[in-house]
């Protein structure tokens, strides 16, 4: 039966494609369609045909295509690249317009307070119109202390379907305010707190637990950065107090965190987050108690970020050995964290993401360097980013094996690591093709394009150069929160 199916489909699929052949020919002669032959009986009937076929245009390419190729554009440009490419993509036709605007006002970054102003001053333009008829703004970030807080009150009235918010400076009040007006939001991010009105720490903190509009918006988000001063302690404690079991990105976003309010919000993280994937702390003074209780009550983590002096060698072998599907890691290298390298080039985890910082590594010997290449060696297959700025005594032969064993190595950061030589960086650029910035000294930069020239450009590399950088986290793309 099976091999009388297959020649039945064979025939018809033979007789079906000469006919096709044949009405092609014909009606491209004749400008008329050609019927199959009727005495055929494995024929099938073809629709009427007139004229030569035409090509799909792109102007009318189904909008499930469409949303396909600028959830690409958007994960992959940079935000004013991708502006450009958003704004041109609305001139094209009625229906890239509709897709596109989507995409182009959905995703917002407000620079300054005069643009942000702008941008909320021309509402009935086409601009503004668009946005507060469709109400797409999806994602807003703006970067600008605004102690007044009236642009991040305007942003939310005109966006009740935001998801993503990154605030440079807010109010307490107006997280009130902005959790009642956003009812979708799940990820928030603010460097900085005030409070409104000559409000104090402690009085916000004594009616923070009593509000339930603050408790149940903190408590839905999965993404929350924070930066921490010792004059919102008590406010912070409260928001461990109320974040639940949705959160997977947790950011602590300031080094000097107070040793005494870390000692109370890491065993209220680690109680109230079971499912947190991500744990970035910039605070120099986390210590391996800490840590330690994060283990105990996060199983989930994938990405650890510590910016600590005090972490053993210890935790962050136990780090990597408890969680072998951790992808990033990320510690400063010291005399004391030395060790835990050699551990990681015998037994880690095939890492994503490593940040490895230094001012010198340990000694800066040939010994680090030969440990760093035994475990770009060992454990770099599958490295994206990577981290050894201050490797002063690092040379040629550390490029040379990024080359050969990072092939997928897209993020470079350089800085301080003055050694390398031209025959090192030919080699990076021939063998991780993938490889889309580098971070390094304004000095550095300039060598790099005088040995290179437009080559860096037609490969997209771009040459990033600061005095001090810390590569970000493998956070996830704007689609994933914004759900465009």
């Amino acid at each position: 039966m099976p091999k009388t199916f297959e020649q039945a489909a064979k025939r018809l699929y033979l007789a079906l494609s000469d006919s096709v052949s044949s009405a092609l020919k014909h009606s491209r002669n004749n400008n008329r369609p050609v019927p199959p032959d009727p005495a055929s009986t494995d024929a099938l009937p073809l629709a009427p045909h007139h004229g030569t076929p035409q090509r799909l245009s792109s102007h009318h390419l189904p909008t499930e295509l469409l949303r396909h190729i600028f959830r690409f554009l958007l994960s992959t440009l940079d935000p004013a690249a991708r502006t450009r490419a958003f704004a041109t993509c609305t001139l094209v036709s009625k229906t890239w317009n509709a897709t596109a605007t989507e995409f182009l006002w959905g995703d917002v970054c407000l620079w300054s307070k005069g643009v942000a102003a702008k941008f909320l001053t021309c509402r009935n333009a086409s601009i503004g119109g668009a946005v507060a008829r469709a109400g797409k703004l999806r994602r807003v970030e703006y970067h600008q202390w605004d102690p007044d807080a009236t642009i991040i009150n305007a942003l939310v009235l005109m966006a009740p379907r935001l998801r993503v918010l990154e605030v440079e400076f807010i109010h307490v009040e107006t997280m009130r305010d902005v959790f009642g007006a956003c009812p979708n939001l799940v990820s928030f991010s603010a460097r900085d707190f005030g409070f409104r009105n000559g409000g104090n720490e402690m009085m916000v903190g004594q009616g923070f637990a009593s509000d339930p509009m603050l408790t149940s918006g903190f408590a839905k988000l999965k993404a929350l950065s924070l930066g921490i001063r010792p004059t919102v302690t008590n406010l912070i404690a409260r928001v461990a107090y109320s974040v639940a079991a949705p959160l997977e990105h947790l950011t602590l976003s300031r080094r000097s965190i107070p040793l005494e309010t870390l000692d109370r919000i890491m065993p209220l993280f680690a109680r109230n987050c079971p499912n947190l994937k991500l744990f970035h702390c910039k605070a120099v003074d986390l210590n391996d108690n800490h840590v330690a209780s994060l283990l105990a009550g996060c199983k989930n983590l994938s990405q650890i970020f510590l910016h600590s002096i005090v972490i053993s060698p210890t935790t962050i072998t136990t780090i990597a050995t408890r969680f072998p599907n951790l992808k990033g890691l990320g510690f400063p290298l010291s005399g004391s964290t030395y060790p835990a390298l050699k551990q990681l080039a015998t037994n880690g985890p095939y890492l994503h993401a490593l940040h490895i910082p230094s001012g010198g590594f340990a000694a800066g010997h040939a010994d680090d360097e030969s440990t760093l290449v035994d475990l770009i060696f060992s454990r770099g297959a599958q490295l994206r980013q990577l981290d050894i700025s201050g490797g002063h005594f690092l040379i040629d032969r550390t490029l040379e094996c990024l080359a050969n064993h990072a092939k997928d190595l897209e993020r470079l950061a350089l800085v301080g690591c003055s050694q390398l030589t031209e025959r090192g960086f030919r080699a990076l650029l021939k063998g991780c093709r993938k490889l889309k910035v580098i971070y390094c000294e304004e000095e550095l930069a300039g060598r790099l394009r005088k040995m290179f020239g437009r080559n860096l450009e037609k490969r997209g590399l771009q040459l990033v150069w600061r005095r001090r950088f810390k590569l970000v986290p493998l956070m996830p793309s704007s689609t994933e929160w914004t759900g465009l």
